[in-house]
């Protein structure tokens, strides 16, 4: 199903009628949703092993920004790269 998400996302992208930086933001937020649904179920099922925010220091907090900015800008110039 991830094969085919990925596959056909370039199509549905190209066909979409938005700004590329609205479309990479709502890629993100649903992807988001997606990922924190999957994670609070999998904590549901097994609270022992339902958070990782205990693992996270303070000195993984900037790294942790560096990525999620390096991801919003990526998908943000190959959304744009479509147009």
């Amino acid at each position: 199903m991830g094969v085919l998400a990925v596959s056909f996302a370039a199509i549905f992208i190209r066909l979409a009628a938005a700004p590329a930086l609205i479309i990479a933001s709502y890629r993100l937020t649903i992807g988001g949703a997606v990922m924190g649904a999957a994670t609070g179920v999998a904590g549901w099922r097994s609270p022992a092993h339902a958070s990782v925010a205990g693992t996270v220091t303070r000195r993984d907090l900037p790294l942790l920004a560096i990525a999620a900015l390096s991801l919003a800008l990526h998908f943000w110039l190959w959304t744009a790269s479509l147009e």
